[in-house]
């Protein structure tokens, strides 16, 4: 076994500390106002599970890069979580910046890059990372102050040793890697065209909602919610629960206890930078404090279409959300909203033709899973 590893080139021990440079922390900077352009700046939200950066709803931030020009990220760093998680999601998710970009990105003071400082495949590098985590190496090195999880970037990487193979291994690892990893990006490429295809359906069928040039009837947030939120803690979700428990996160997690059996919209009522989410839900579920929960006042309507409203509100509420450290709604803000009712044979068309862009949606959904379950297969082969 031994001669095996020293021909196939398996390498030696070596701490993640040796493999990175010192950790670079991200920048948050000040409010964009007149006098500056701004610096696009990745955040947490920006993560998704699959190590992809997606590139929507990034913020522009007033930061000075005169003196910090090692903060802006470079083809191959990898982005590491240092504060987030959430009860079912440990803190430490990473992601690979691949993007030659005339614009000089940063990443945000709840994350940082990783940089490497050796001649490594940076993709080989990222998998192993991204593996790490999902064998939920970052579990140990974290805590919490204030339901916020925190990473001991410091201790995770000196402590954390790993076998690095030689080059060719590791490059023939990332091919097969990558093919896996360019068939979940372009599955949930086709995901994202599905949503703008609704969306250039609705500007078709109804024409744009704040504007309203087709003279639709206009009602005020009262006219069209009744509006209640839920009474948990974010900290109550429960591992395999049994019911959906919306937070203000992206993805809802589970909890054993229902408080609402209803159709409703949940629209998260805070978020750090004030990046808010819309879903729709029919059946017995839970919510978070500073979640809404909306339901219909008139059975008629659909809530596909009104759905569809409050989320090409989000950009208005962002701006309009108040608070320091984490942004939150209020009443008054989402009193201030209009909605159009067109008549219900046309909300009846716009939900069914929803309905149907959901279920090929759900299809993608499908193909996608089978293939990170590859993907995570492959990865304990390579990494395990």
């Amino acid at each position: 076994m031994q001669g095996w590893r020293r021909n196939k080139g398996i390498g030696a021990m070596e701490k993640l500390a040796d493999i990175f440079e010192e950790p670079i922390s991200g920048e948050w900077g000040t409010e964009v106002d007149d006098t500056c352009i701004g610096v696009p700046v990745l955040r947490t939200t920006n993560f998704t599970n699959n190590g992809i950066i997606s590139f929507e709803n990034v913020v522009y931030r007033n930061i000075n890069l005169e003196r910090k020009q090692n903060k802006i990220l470079r083809r191959g760093d990898i982005v590491i979580e240092k504060s987030g998680g959430s009860p079912s999601q440990p803190v430490g998710r990473v992601v690979y910046y691949d993007l030659d970009s005339e614009e000089p990105f940063v990443c945000n003071n709840f994350t940082a890059i990783l940089r490497l400082k050796k001649n490594y495949n940076p993709s080989y590098i990222f998998y192993l990372m991204h593996f790490l985590y999902a064998a939920q190496r970052t579990l140990n090195f974290q805590n919490k102050t204030t339901g916020i999880a925190n990473l001991k970037l410091k201790d995770y990487l000196e402590q954390t040793s790993v076998t690095i193979p030689s080059i060719e291994k590791q490059n023939r690892c990332v091919t097969v890697l990558e093919y896996c990893q360019q068939s979940i990006a372009r599955y949930i490429n086709l995901q994202e065209k599905l949503d703008t295809l609704v969306k250039s359906r609705f500007i078709e069928m109804f024409g744009d909602p704040v504007t309203n040039p087709m003279g639709w009837e206009e009602l005020s947030w009262q006219d069209v919610f009744e509006t209640t939120t839920g009474k948990l803690d974010s900290n109550a979700a429960v591992e395999g629960g049994r019911y959906p428990f919306f937070t203000c996160a992206k993805e809802p997690f589970a909890i054993d206890t229902y408080a609402f059996d209803c159709e409703a919209l949940l629209l998260a009522g805070n978020n750090a930078a004030g990046v808010y989410d819309v879903k729709h839900y029919n059946g017995k579920f839970n919510a978070y404090q500073r979640t809404y929960v909306l339901q219909l006042k008139t059975s008629e309507w659909q809530y596909e279409l009104f759905k569809h409203q409050l989320e090409g509100h989000l950009k208005y509420l962002q701006r309009q959300s108040i608070g320091t450290n984490t942004k939150y709604l209020t009443l008054g803000i989402l009193h201030r909203l209009r909605f159009v009712a067109p008549p219900i044979a046309l909300q009846n068309q716009f939900a069914a033709f929803v309905q149907q862009v959901d279920k090929s949606k759900s299809v993608l959904q499908k193909l996608l899973e089978k293939q990170e379950l590859l993907r995570a297969a492959l990865m304990q082969e390579y990494f395990g």
